[in-house]
């Protein structure tokens, strides 16, 4: 098995564009809100993205959902901010999903050993209706 620091080693395609990063939160009509990750989760945008997940749940939220299926990298440090958003949505007794649909986001969250602790579907669609409940 690989370990974390074997993992952050290795290479992926692409290159960097921190530009092609984003980030976006939208509350849904149901009251979901729905997190949009675009692009590389690594240490050029690693800030951005835990400051965006930092202030979820928000109050009145009855459920958050990642959607990470355009993803194409995400660090070890990028999951340990996925666990920190579950930690704060358990906490709060808020459902949390995650939209998994490329290896490598998946691959880290293996590697760890914490794909178990989290409600993993392949789209943002299935996401919603499994926070859903």
């Amino acid at each position: 098995m690989e370990s974390c620091k074997e993992l952050e080693n290795t290479s992926y395609s692409g290159g960097h564009d921190s530009a092609a990063f984003s980030v976006t939160v939208a509350t849904t009509a149901t009251g979901c809100e729905l997190v949009t990750v675009l692009g590389e989760i690594d240490a050029a945008t690693l800030a951005e993205f835990g400051s965006e997940l930092a202030a979820l749940p928000h109050r009145g939220a009855y459920a958050v959902v990642v959607d990470l299926a355009r993803v194409r990298y995400c660090s070890c440090a990028g999951a340990r901010e996925l666990l920190d958003l579950r930690d704060r949505a358990e906490h709060a007794g808020v459902p949390l999903a995650l939209a998994v649909e490329t290896h490598a986001v998946r691959r880290v969250l293996d590697v760890l050993g914490v794909a178990p602790l989290f409600t993993l579907r392949r789209n943002a669609r299935a996401a919603l209706t499994a926070a859903a409940g």
